[in-house]
């Protein structure tokens, strides 16, 4: 922006360095914004996305655990359950949001812009889901074996995290839903899906060690009553508890 400013009330003259300078700031500024803007949607926005989604799926599976934020893992939020695994792709923004099979549009108003510029485009989450899909089932394959990972069922879904969101949803290619929905939306998925036993608690066992280094899995609720002040990150992963 200051280099905008530079440029329009004429600080620099018509000087051509004068104005190359004023567009290469603008650059640069743009390419800062981007690079911030990523941690900045993770840990800034309120509610953030780790929380929602161990609040709407407290109520889950006793035996489920989401990870989040684990730098061993290729994706940021992972759903373990008995079942198999669900690739959570989140988006923590407001407005109208419309999909329609595996096009993703954005409807935006009067100041639109300045939501593209603070939350940056939508992109194409059906995409990034799947792409997450192949990539944990990379990790696994690595982990467990190409034999038994390929009896891991691996699911997308995307789900938006934040309340003054509007979704209009029009045959998916993949599960679509508003946090608050994704309990009841994620059950569905897996449905009746069977994975091996012996191969679940394994994986389970190496993701938790994996996870404990950026801080001891703690139960949903406690993850998110703890005060943000002694939390410097969100906890990597939350076993889900039934609430009472």
């Amino acid at each position: 922006m200051g280099g905008l400013a530079y440029s329009a009330f004429g600080v620099g003259g018509q000087d051509p360095n004068a104005i190359l300078v004023s567009y290469a700031a603008l650059v640069v500024g743009y390419l800062l914004i981007s690079v911030g803007k990523g941690s900045w949607l993770r840990f800034s926005v309120r509610p953030r996305a780790d929380e929602v989604l161990a609040i709407n799926l407290k109520t889950f599976d006793t035996r489920a655990i989401l990870f989040n934020y684990v730098s061993n893992l290729p994706v940021d939020h992972l759903l373990l359950t008995p079942n198999g695994c669900v690739v959570v792709e989140t988006r923590p923004y407001i407005g109208d949001i419309v999909v329609t099979g595996d096009r993703w549009s954005r409807k935006r108003g009067l100041f639109g812009w300045l939501q593209f510029i603070s939350e940056g485009a939508l992109g194409n989450p059906t995409k990034d889901a799947l792409r997450g899909v192949e990539s944990v089932r990379a990790m696994l394959a690595q982990r467990l074996g190409a034999e038994i990972a390929a009896q891991i069922p691996v699911e997308p879904a995307v789900v938006f995290t934040h309340s003054r969101v509007s979704l209009s949803i029009e045959n998916p290619t993949i599960r679509v839903c508003h946090a608050r929905d994704c309990r009841g939306e994620l059950k569905a998925l897996l449905g009746s899906n069977k994975a091996p036993g012996d191969a679940m608690r394994r994986l389970e066992v190496q993701l938790i060690q994996e996870a404990a280094i950026e801080g001891e899995p703690v139960s949903a609720g406690e993850a998110i009553d703890r005060p943000a002040a002694k939390r410097k990150r969100p906890r990597a992963a939350a076993k889900l508890k039934s609430g009472k």
